[in-house]
């Protein structure tokens, strides 16, 4: 793997390191890099900072490379920041950041921002920077063949479209003889995050009714997983999985609970379907181990990425300034629109 050209530097802010929160992280401080599995990561992968900040910095860690964490941005290293916590009172003058997008608006006070997909393709000073795989994922069991009995959802069951939680479309399912699992993705009381465990799991559903701004943002993250776990996966017409989409395949897209329903039966009924899309999704996980993922942010944070880090050290301070204050009030702007785009645009199923 290439070597980096530059300092980089994670941002992650002190109160990430508290041992005292189940999500904190306080191997990190102490160097104890090692001692942070994937079943501690499986545990721990929630939220924005999470996922694009500390995961990335472990994964790097883990390669081998010399890669930085600190509080605040440092002047001398390109930055990576989740925009989620990244604002305007964090955003010093002098830094060069990259500001990894969530569920948020596009982050104007950035030099350079990752996307979750590649819907902004050829946009200035954007690269498209998959998540990392599921950390600890435990692909489903082979000897469960062609069975389909259970259908999973792995996530917050709030983000999924309320038509696919009631009675009605559980019985259709009950009447097929499949059931209905739900893989928590955060911790509750006792139990602990079991969305990583597909074991006993024969075909996935994800489909939600977000508005245009909101489902633009998202990333294809339950497609990948679910073709390195080897389950099929029902999925609403979302951008980020129809960009991937390169057969009839990779999964199969539905619009309502009918849809789900015929397509469960269609799975039932034809084996050699059932297998060939899990024999398919094995060979297009391959484009997103974790090594695959690494190689992309190394090729983005040496190329472009460096490039224009080279040329931000040399304008002086008060060009810098003045950037800054521009960037500022483009944010605040973006913020607002994106907000009110995300909450009261149209959504397809109303």
């Amino acid at each position: 793997m290439s070597r980096l050209e530059h300092r980089i530097n994670f941002v992650i802010p002190e109160r990430f390191f508290d041992d005292a929160n189940s999500l904190g992280w306080p191997e990190i401080p102490s160097g104890n890099i090692n001692a942070i599995t994937d079943e501690v990561l499986t545990q721990r992968c929630v939220g924005s900072m999470n996922n694009w900040v500390v995961i990335p910095y472990i994964y790097f860690r883990r390669a081998g490379y010399d890669v930085s964490h600190s509080p605040e941005p440092l002047d001398d290293a390109i930055n990576i920041v989740s925009s989620v916590d990244f604002g305007i009172r964090h955003r010093p003058v002098r830094p060069f950041i990259v500001a990894c997008r969530a569920d948020c608006h596009e982050p104007k006070l950035a030099n350079w921002v990752f996307e979750q997909n590649n819907l902004n393709k050829g946009k200035a000073k954007i690269s498209w920077t998959p998540h990392f795989p599921q950390p600890g994922l435990i692909a489903r069991k082979r000897e469960r063949g062609a069975e389909l009995s259970v259908l999973g959802y792995m996530g917050e069951t709030s983000n999924l479209y309320e038509q696919f939680c009631d009675e009605t479309f559980l019985s259709a399912l009950n009447s097929m003889g499949v059931i209905f699992r739900h893989g928590k993705r955060s911790p509750e009381g006792d139990e602990p995050v079991s969305m990583h465990d597909y074991s006993n799991v024969d075909a996935i559903i994800a489909i939600r009714n977000l508005t245009l701004a909101d489902v633009a943002n998202k990333p294809a993250s339950k497609l990948v997983n679910a073709w390195a776990a080897g389950v099929p996966a029902l999925l609403g017409a979302e951008p980020a999985y129809q960009e991937l989409r390169k057969s009839s395949l990779d999964y199969i897209e539905i619009n309502s609970s009918e849809d789900a329903i015929n397509a469960i039966r269609r799975l039932k009924d034809d084996a050699n379907l059932y297998n060939n899309m899990i024999s398919n999704g094995q060979a297009r996980a391959k484009e997103f181990t974790v090594s695959e993922i690494l190689c992309r942010w190394v090729e983005h944070l040496n190329g472009p990425v460096g490039h224009e880090f080279v040329k931000w050290q040399r304008k002086n301070g008060a060009v810098k300034s003045l950037l800054w204050l521009k960037n500022a009030a483009a944010d605040k702007i973006a913020r607002k629109v994106y907000l009110h785009r995300r909450d009261t645009g149209e959504r397809p199923f109303e």
